[in-house]
C-alpha cells in the first residue's frame, strides 16, 4: 500500500509505503507526480520506507522505468528507513540518477524533511 500526499504550494511529495510494494501500488504514484509536474518542473520526494517489507519484481521494474522517464524532474529524494538493504539500494541509486538522494535512519525524520526544504 502507498500513501501519497503533497501540499499545493510546494514541490514536495510525501510517500509512505507499507507492506509489500506491488505493480498496482506503484502505478498509483504516476498520476500524483504528473499532476505535481503541471505546477513544478522539479520535484522533491520524501519516501518513508520504515514499514516496507519488500516489493514484487514488476514493481521494481516500474521503479526503474519511472526513474528513466522522470529523472530530469527529480531534484532531491529523501529516503527514511531502518533496513541495511534499503540503505545499500539508496547508495547504488545515487550513482545512477542525477537527483540528490540521501538515506536517513528512521529516527531522523525531521532531518530528512529539513534537508528537502533547504
Amino acid at each position: 500500500m502507498i500513501l501519497i500526499s503533497s501540499e499545493n504550494d510546494s514541490n514536495l511529495i510525501y510517500l509512505k509505503i507499507i507492506g509489500k510494494l506491488t505493480d498496482t501500488d506503484f502505478k498509483e504514484i504516476i498520476p500524483a507526480f504528473e499532476q505535481k509536474l503541471d505546477s513544478f518542473n522539479e520535484l522533491n520526494i520524501f519516501v518513508d520506507l520504515i514499514e516496507l517489507e519488500g516489493w514484487e519484481w514488476r514493481a521494481a521494474w516500474d521503479d526503474f522505468a519511472f526513474g528513466i522517464k522522470y529523472w530530469k524532474n527529480l531534484k532531491k529524494i529523501s529516503i527514511l528507513g531502518d533496513k541495511r538493504w534499503i540503505k545499500l539500494s539508496v547508495t547504488v541509486s545515487h550513482k545512477l540518477i542525477p537527483a540528490e538522494v540521501r538515506f536517513f535512519d528512521s529516527f531522523r525524520k525531521k532531518e530528512a524533511l529539513d534537508w528537502l526544504n533547504c
